[in-house]
C-alpha cells in the first residue's frame, strides 16, 4: 500500500464523519419539528373538544329556556334563586357588572370558581355524548334576563346565555354566548 492510498483512506473517513454529523443534525431537527407538530395537534384537539362541548351546552340551554315558563330573579343579590338564572347586571361592592362577568371572574365562599358551583350555574351532562367521557370537567351554562324597550315603549325580554366548557385538560377553556328571544 502506498502513501497515497493511506491518505485517501483517511479522507474517506473524514468525509464520512462529516456526512454522519450532518445527518444527525437533520434527524435531531426533524424530531424537534415532529414533537412541536404533535403538541400543536394535541392542543387543537383539546380546544376543539372544548368548543364542541360549549356549543352543545349552548343548544341545551336554549332548549331549556324555550321550555321554561317562569324566570325567577331576586334583584340586588349575587346568588340566583334558581341555579344559572341571573339579571343582566348586578351591583357588587357598589359597582354594576354584567352577571356573566361576575360568574366568570369570581369564586364562592369556599374558593371554588362559580363555574364549578351547581348553585350558581347549571351543569350540563349529556347522556349520549362522547364528550362526557373525555372532558376534564362537565360544561356549564347560565342565563341572564335582559329587558329591552323600543321607541313605542313596548318591552321585550331577551336572554343572554353564556356557556363554558373545558377540553380534555383544564388548560383549554371556551366561553360562548348567544342572545335568545323568547
Amino acid at each position: 500500500m502506498t502513501a497515497t492510498d493511506r491518505a485517501q483512506r483517511g479522507a474517506v473517513l473524514i468525509i464520512a464523519l462529516i456526512f454522519l454529523s450532518i445527518m444527525a443534525t437533520l434527524a435531531a431537527s426533524s424530531m424537534q419539528a415532529t414533537t412541536t407538530n404533535e403538541r400543536l395537534a394535541g392542543n387543537i384537539r383539546d380546544r376543539s373538544a372544548a368548543f364542541q362541548a360549549a356549543e352543545a351546552t349552548l343548544r341545551e340551554a336554549e332548549n331549556q329556556l324555550a321550555a321554561m315558563t317562569v324566570f325567577t330573579l331576586i334583584a340586588g343579590t349575587t346568588t340566583p334563586t334558581e341555579a344559572g338564572q341571573y339579571p343582566a347586571t348586578m351591583t357588587v361592592s357598589g359597582v354594576q357588572i354584567d352577571s356573566w362577568r361576575y360568574v366568570d371572574e369570581n369564586n364562592n365562599a369556599g374558593g371554588t370558581p362559580l363555574w364549578d358551583d351547581t348553585a350558581a350555574v347549571v351543569k350540563y351532562q349529556p347522556a349520549d355524548s362522547y364528550l362526557v367521557n373525555v372532558l376534564a370537567s362537565p360544561p356549564a351554562y347560565m342565563i341572564e334576563e335582559i329587558e329591552s324597550s323600543n321607541d313605542s315603549g313596548a318591552v321585550s325580554l331577551y336572554y343572554r346565555i353564556t356557556a363554558r366548557a373545558v377540553g380534555l385538560s383544564e388548560n383549554s377553556e371556551v366561553v360562548l354566548q348567544t342572545i335568545f328571544k323568547k
